[in-house]
């Protein structure tokens, strides 16, 4: 049930910590060398992504007005602009969660070619 499944989980991470840490240092060498080749490559075609998104929102915004922002102390109570959470704070940017994303596959990439090589 959904109480084995955090045991299981531990035991499962424990083993593959275990096993990491016991990898012989030319082989974590090894995976080391493929995680920035595949790091260099990530951030290659995230770049070339974000330069298209970024032609793509230019040709669609052409034409059209920009959007001025209205001071705060100028606001009705409780209105806020676009892109500003409840509290007036910035909302998370798109570059912020491919930073979060670019750990995680980093994370991930590492983790699945140690079980593969296991």
């Amino acid at each position: 049930g959904k109480k084995k499944a955090p045991k299981l989980f531990q035991a499962l991470a424990r083993c593959i910590g275990q096993r990491w840490r016991n990898l012989p240092r030319a082989r974590v060498q090894e995976y080391d060398a493929r995680a920035k080749l595949e790091m260099a490559a990530y951030r290659q075609k995230m770049a070339e992504y974000q330069e298209t998104v970024v032609e793509k929102n230019i040709g669609d915004n052409e034409g059209k007005e920009p959007v001025e922002e209205t001071p705060v102390e100028a606001r009705p109570e409780g209105s806020r602009n676009l892109g500003e959470s409840h509290n007036n704070e910035p909302t998370t940017s798109s570059s912020d969660v491919a930073r979060s994303d670019q750990s995680a596959f980093q994370s991930s990439s590492l983790t699945s070619q140690a079980q593969l090589s296991m």
